[in-house]
This record gives C-alpha cells, sequence and structure tokens, in this order.
C-alpha cells in the first residue's frame, strides 16, 4: 500500500521571531517609515504561490499600544469588501496573543483576533473597517474591548490598497511590554481575485485558532 504525499508547507518547519521597533505617536500616524520592515518570509517556499504580492508589511510598538501596516498590490479591480460579511470580504486578519504561550493548542484570554477591510465604512464605504472576532475553540475569550481604542486608516489605489491599524493596549489583555517582550502573531491577507497569503503555514494547519502555529513578534527597544 502506497502511502501518498502530504504536501509540507517549509514555513511549517521553523518557527520564526520578527523584531519589531519602537517608536513613539502611533496612535497619530497613518503609516510607518521603512526602517520598521518586518521580515519578508517568502524565500521560504521553493516554489512561487500564485497568491496576492505583500510589496511590505510592516511593524511598530510603544507602551500605548501596536501599529501593523499591510500592502496588498498586483490587483487589477477594486477591493470587494462587505462590512456585513466581513469574512468573506477583501480582507488582512490578525492573530495575536499577548504573552506568547506556545505550548498550547486552544486560545487563551491573552488571544486576539482582529479583522480589517479597506474599504466599507464611513458615509460612502471608502473608509476601511476593524472588526474583533471570536477564535475558534478558544477556551477564553479576551477582555471586552472598549469603543474607540482600535484605529484603521487605509489607502486604496491603484493596483491594490494599504491598510495601517493601530491597537491599543486598552485593547489588548495582557500587553505589557515592559515585561513580555514578545508577542504571538499570525496573519492571512485573503483576496478574491489574488488569493490568499498567510504568514505561517496556511492551510491544512489550524493556523486560524492553535496559538502554537503562530510565529513570534519580537518588540525591541531600537
Amino acid at each position: 500500500m502506497q502511502i501518498p504525499k502530504i504536501p509540507l508547507s517549509n514555513r511549517f518547519l521553523f518557527h520564526f521571531a520578527l523584531p519589531c521597533r519602537h517608536l513613539s505617536s502611533l496612535a497619530k500616524r497613518e503609516s510607518l517609515p521603512e526602517n520598521c520592515r518586518l521580515m519578508d518570509l517568502d524565500f521560504l517556499e521553493q516554489e512561487s504561490q500564485d497568491v496576492c504580492t505583500m510589496q511590505d508589511i510592516r511593524g511598530a510598538w510603544c507602551s500605548t499600544g501596536l501599529a501593523l501596516e499591510f500592502w496588498v498590490t498586483g490587483k487589477k479591480q477594486l477591493p470587494w469588501c462587505h462590512p456585513n460579511r466581513p469574512e468573506e470580504s477583501d480582507r488582512v486578519e490578525i492573530w495575536l496573543d499577548t504573552r506568547n504561550v506556545r505550548n498550547v493548542h486552544r486560545a487563551n484570554q491573552f488571544c486576539h483576533r482582529f479583522l480589517c477591510l479597506p474599504t466599507g465604512a464611513g458615509k460612502n464605504g471608502e473608509m476601511g473597517a476593524i472588526f474583533t472576532l471570536p477564535i475558534n475553540r478558544a477556551r477564553q475569550q479576551p477582555s471586552e474591548i472598549p469603543h474607540g481604542v482600535l484605529r484603521i486608516a487605509s489607502k486604496v489605489f491603484a493596483g491594490g490598497y494599504s491598510i495601517y491599524i493601530f491597537l491599543s493596549k486598552k485593547g489588548l489583555t495582557g500587553y505589557d511590554p515592559k515585561e513580555f517582550h514578545d508577542l504571538g502573531i499570525a496573519w492571512e491577507i485573503s483576496d478574491h481575485e489574488l488569493g490568499t497569503r498567510t504568514l505561517t503555514a496556511g492551510n491544512p494547519f489550524p493556523y486560524q485558532e492553535d496559538p502554537s502555529l503562530w510565529y513570534t513578534l519580537s518588540l525591541r527597544e531600537k
């Protein structure tokens, strides 16, 4: 009997810590400088993926919260976003564990899930939208997030879009960079036109719900 071969992503074979720079006044920004660019892990895949191109992804932190910026390029169509159907829209999803507990397979109260749309909010639907959603099979849920502590700024341009988000510590249960310098992180960029790209090993691995599959975001002072 021949045992079928199961494709195994190279991203599953390694665990990476992505250095993340300290930067002040993140809540007032709408973008991050080039020196905040996070590590590009596409070199891990031997074959090119027919998925959306990440021009770059940037991250920065400060005592009051965490900022991430995503760029999606290579599009010929405008992003399709519907605030009443966020999980079916063109979107960026982010999973964070403020304690980076990597020996559990179900999310706890320090694990968060954010879903971001480049358009769909505002009077004319031209502004970005950010949602907090439960993580499947979670043992515990984070504290309720106060209104207005999550901020998103997006831009749609010829060939793609960008999303900048600031996650205030008021919306991140357990965020304490003085005591915990490492965060667990995963993300997924989903696009109807271009496909899906993930930071960590993608399907069939359950990265959407298993914190042990997430990588580390290492908060650096410089």
